[in-house]
C-alpha cells in the first residue's frame, strides 16, 4: 500500500479535534497539516524543503492527500513547530 493511501486512511477527520472558527485566510486546516507531516515521516522527507520539493514533484500525491495546491516552505515549516493535535 502507497503512503499516501495509508495516511488517508489513518488521518480522518474524526481523529483531529475540530477547529473553531476564525477570521482570515482558512489555510489548511489540521487534517491536512497532519497529513502531510505523517506522510513526509513515512517517506523520511526530515525538513520542510524536501517535503515541498517532493510534493511538487509528486502533484498526484498532493492531491490525494487532499490538498488544491502545495503549501509554501514556511508555513509547512510552523506546522512542524506547531501542536497540531491537543
Amino acid at each position: 500500500m502507497e503512503a499516501c493511501e495509508v495516511v488517508r486512511l489513518f488521518v480522518k477527520k474524526a481523529i483531529v479535534p475540530a477547529e473553531f472558527k476564525r477570521w482570515g485566510n482558512p489555510g489548511y486546516g489540521r487534517v491536512k497539516a497532519l497529513r502531510i507531516l505523517v506522510y513526509a515521516r513515512l517517506k523520511g522527507l526530515n525538513n520542510d524543503t524536501r517535503i515541498v520539493k517532493h510534493l511538487n514533484k509528486h502533484l498526484d500525491v498532493s492531491r490525494t492527500l487532499g490538498l488544491f495546491n502545495v503549501p509554501d516552505r514556511t508555513t509547512v515549516g510552523r506546522w512542524n513547530d506547531l501542536k497540531l493535535v491537543s
